[in-house]
């Protein structure tokens, strides 16, 4: 079968390609690229206005099947991903029971490709039941076909168990994705840790900044007070006071940077 796509916004990231022009498909295969295609097709889509593109990946969905499947199922899921351009999913492994051996990747993978509507990836969990206490069968879920582990939205909160999880991943060639996040920072906040949150009442979660200027090192800080100690070498000493900013004193001059813009776990400073 052949599917002449016409008069579209290409955009070929492989070549730089970004312009008006036809597209020929032949047996599922792109054949051609070019202005003004002639040859006859089965079918012809007029594109005008619109892009034609690769298809996306989207590295994070949720099918909820098995479990969940009055909230999404594989199929709806397929549907909505094709609708929106996206032709591989990864699917997360929070379902029930868990994606934590190869029979429930195989069961994801097999319902995938009786709805054949795009490429589903499931991934595998990286600790049993998503409990954080025992490695899930990542060997047995990579030979089913996982290209990655995750949590989903837990954190493995024992480092060397996540440890291995991780060199075990490497040795076997897949993915970790990784939800960065220490439940014992978390605290119960709703907003990132600073003044504003202070003013307002709310809990703040404190997260970990890295300050860079061209004159000196890396300067990691905790933004969890007013006042606090940042990081002292031979050459340089720093303090961050929130409200006035952040102060460089080294053997030759001291240097004051005041806070420009603030997001998620990062701060920005510019030279005051």
């Amino acid at each position: 079968m052949t599917i002449l796509i016409q008069n579209g916004q290409v955009i070929n990231p492989a070549t730089g390609m970004n312009e008006v022009a036809d597209v020929l498909v032949e047996n599922g295969v792109v054949s051609k690229i070019e202005k003004g295609i002639k040859e006859k097709a089965d079918r012809k889509i007029n594109a005008k206005g619109c892009f034609v593109m690769p298809g996306f990946i989207d590295m994070h969905v949720h099918l909820r099947d098995p479990g969940f499947e009055e909230k999404e199922t594989i199929e709806t899921g397929c549907r909505a991903a094709a609708h929106g351009g996206y032709t591989t999913i990864l699917a997360m492994p929070n379902t029930k029971p868990v994606v934590d051996n190869p029979d429930v990747v195989n069961y994801v993978h097999n319902k995938a490709k009786t709805v054949g509507l795009v490429n589903v990836l499931q991934v595998g969990a990286v600790t049993k039941n998503q409990e954080g206490k025992e490695l899930a069968d990542i060997e047995g879920m990579v030979k089913a076909g996982i290209p990655a582990i995750s949590e989903d939205g837990k954190s493995v909160m024992n480092a060397q168990l996540y440890r291995e999880a991780m060199e075990k991943a490497a040795k076997l060639g897949i993915v970790v994705l990784a939800h960065c996040e220490d439940k014992n920072l978390v605290n119960g906040g709703v907003m990132n840790e600073d003044v504003n949150a202070r003013e307002l009442g709310l809990g703040g979660r404190s997260g970990l900044g890295v300050l860079t200027h061209k004159n000196y090192s890396s300067y990691t800080f905790w933004p969890k007070a007013a006042i606090l100690p940042v990081w002292q070498t031979a050459n340089a000493a720093s303090t961050l006071d929130l409200r006035k900013g952040l102060q460089f004193e080294t053997k030759n001059k001291t240097e004051k940077y005041t806070k420009d813009v603030a997001f998620g776990c990062e701060m920005c400073y510019t030279k005051s």
